[in-house]
């Protein structure tokens, strides 16, 4: 059997979906009040009016900043508060090594670890040298270009760690040369050094055969960079890891510094 098609009604009146007395009405509000009642959504609710806040007051401050074209005393206490917040972030993440992880998340590259290192006041001092860096970039490269912005949800002072973290890298890997440099100059010297300790040489135990000792053998590697290499390998850096803290362009140039070390020893010994 056909049927005529249904004709559409007139649009709804919201007003008309509202309850009709105060009796349906008054138990409705109270149902909303409990969903709104609710301690997750409650603290949901508060955190996320507090971030919008936050937010606010940081476009404010940016403007205030701008129109001191980023000096002056509001400048300086804008400095010593963000020092203060990067200063404490740092130390508590190099402290934990948690660090390590966020920077190469963010960068993309590993850092070398020695085990024991860095020792509290190093630390401190990277962490300084870090927020020093960092503040300069934030201020020229972020906030006077307008690259910081509230739309991008991340308050200034999030963004500032961010800054920290790429700042890190560069920092912690001329620290850790320094470190390399001091440990290499500290080093025993070659004859007391213990016959094994060479073991970990690739390919040097052929060369060494012919030598009295293994020592003079070492002592035969031309370059502090070569020892440096092969010290790192040791400690279980990568290639590239070692290209990075020798200056060297790859990973490829590490293998041929070594390889060609190898080589002018047989040279020698032969």
């Amino acid at each position: 059997m056909h049927r005529p098609a249904r004709q559409p009604g007139p649009p709804v009146d919201a007003a008309r979906l509202q309850p009709d007395n105060q009796a349906a009405q008054h138990i409705e509000n109270r149902l909303v009040g409990a969903w709104l009642d609710d301690p997750e959504l409650a603290a949901e609710l508060a955190e996320e009016r507090e971030r919008l806040q936050r937010l606010q007051a940081d476009e404010e401050l940016l403007l205030a900043l701008q129109l001191h074209q980023f000096t002056g005393r509001l400048w300086d206490r804008f400095v010593r508060e963000l020092s203060r917040y990067g200063l404490g972030v740092l130390r508590a993440w190099i402290r934990h090594g948690t660090i390590y992880g966020k920077a190469k998340a963010l960068t993309g590259y590993g850092l070398g670890r020695i085990e024991g290192w860095p020792d509290d006041q190093t630390i401190d001092d990277i962490a300084a040298d870090t927020v020093v860096a960092a503040l300069i970039y934030f201020r020229d490269k972020v906030l006077m270009t307008h690259r910081w912005q509230a739309s991008g949800g991340a308050s200034l002072g999030t963004f500032f760690i961010g800054q920290c973290l790429y700042q890190f890298a560069n920092i912690y890997r001329s620290a850790l040369r320094a470190e390399l440099e001091r440990i290499d100059q500290a080093t025993t010297p070659m004859a007391e050094l213990p016959e094994d300790w060479f073991d970990i040489i690739k390919g040097i135990e052929e060369t060494i055969v012919a030598n009295d000792t293994v020592a003079e053998a070492m002592a035969l590697l031309s370059t502090d960079r070569a020892r440096r290499a092969l010290f790192m390998q040791e400690h279980g850096f990568s290639q590239r890891e070692i290209a990075d803290e020798l200056s060297l362009p790859d990973a490829k140039s590490v293998e041929n510094l070594i390889g060609y070390q190898l080589r002018q020893l047989r040279k020698r010994t032969s």
